[in-house]
């Protein structure tokens, strides 16, 4: 046989290979089709897009699924950007009272339904209150800080609440929000803020064969499904290492969400870049002529269940926010009374995100610490 008619041989072996596998995965396609119950098509899972300045926003007026921890719901983003069935601005009813909300996915609402979330509970328990719910996952408190700025003269807010996590610790000294470009502001000598990182590098947008792939093939969905089961495993044995690295004891490691390490660490790990972002914060919201409100976010279950105490680096935030005449409700002790007390759950299986009840026991104590809005 001569060296053509062996490189047509091999040819012809590569294309039925080919052939074969192309068989064996339309085979398997219709197979899980069929058979798996976890397929589900869907015209979108996209539920951010890219902003120059604030590095991601909702997709604008998008109907999709919001997913997180394995859990998926129905969400609507409006014409701005954010999750609400509504348009904004909200036209300006007469002794209705609005409020701005910032945050992250813990005010998105994140593994819940849009009517559970701690702003339309507010809704719910008061008719006189008009809620814009400006969270969207991964923030920080210098995205809100854009956000505020630029949203807050159109909604003309009375108050202005926001809710702080301890990552946001993390996240406002980096250009990065959990793997994603976002702004960052530097500070300068004179104590200053300077906005940097913008306009924003864009890796939001994916392919969209990709996307059209994950959206429609049960064996794409089922791979990523497995894939990401696979990633979840690792981070579990690194956040252990972190955990160690940090002086955990035994019984804590592997019980932190790897964002959440920063509450369990006695060693100051963040620089005070936070202080001069909530301060800028404060000067906005006075500009606005709105009052100002900070909320601690609890964001772990082993914590909560634990520990009547607030973590260290909240307390530097608290501390701070009395510096700077900004009133402060931590709902630490909330969380833990009704976790400990009542049996409350509070969390989703993620063990890190409030479900409905974490998000109705934040928006009773809000309303009873504040008062009525009226």
């Amino acid at each position: 046989m001569t060296g053509r008619d062996k490189k047509k041989g091999l040819g012809a072996n590569l294309l039925l290979l080919a052939v074969v596998l192309f068989i064996c995965l339309i085979a398997a396609e219709v197979v899980l089709r069929f058979t798996w119950k976890g397929f589900r098509p869907h015209r979108s899972t996209q539920t951010l897009s890219y902003d120059d300045t604030l590095g991601w926003v909702g997709k604008i007026n998008s109907e999709t699924l919001l997913s997180e921890g394995g859990i998926k719901v129905p969400c609507r983003i409006n014409n701005w950007g954010f999750r609400d069935y509504r348009s904004y601005p909200i036209d300006k009813t007469s002794g209705k009272h609005r409020l701005l909300i910032l945050g992250d996915s813990f005010v998105m609402g994140t593994g819940i339904a849009e009517e559970a979330r701690v702003s339309q509970q507010l809704e719910a328990q008061d008719s006189s209150i008009i809620a814009y719910n400006f969270g969207i996952m991964g923030y920080s408190t210098d995205q809100e800080l854009l956000v505020l700025k630029k949203y807050g003269p159109q909604v003309q807010p009375d108050d202005i609440f926001l809710f702080f996590c301890a990552n946001d610790l993390i996240y406002n000294d980096s250009d990065f929000g959990h793997k994603i470009p976002k702004p960052h502001f530097r500070l300068n000598a004179d104590g200053s803020l300077n906005l940097g990182n913008v306009p924003v590098p864009n890796l939001i947008n994916k392919n969209p064969v990709l996307m059209w792939l994950q959206n429609n093939s049960a064996l794409v969905q089922i791979t990523s499904k497995i894939t990401a089961q696979l990633s979840f495993q690792n981070k579990l044995k690194r956040q252990r290492h972190t955990a160690g690295d940090l002086g955990l004891e035994r019984g804590e490691r592997g019980k932190a969400d790897l964002d959440s390490l920063l509450l369990f660490s006695s060693e100051k790990k963040t620089s005070d870049l936070t202080y001069h972002l909530l301060k800028e914060v404060k000067a906005e919201t006075d500009r606005l002529g709105a009052r100002f409100i900070l909320f601690t976010a609890p964001s772990n279950q082993h914590w909560t269940a634990t520990r009547n105490e607030t973590p260290e680096e909240i307390g530097r935030v608290l501390n701070w926010c009395e510096e700077l005449n900004i009133e402060a409700v931590d709902l630490f002790p909330v969380f833990y009374q009704n976790f400990n007390e009542y049996g409350e759950k509070l969390y989703l299986p993620d063990k890190m995100h409030w479900n409905e009840r974490g998000n109705r026991i934040a928006a009773e104590a809000i309303y009873h610490l504040l008062g009525n809005f009226q």
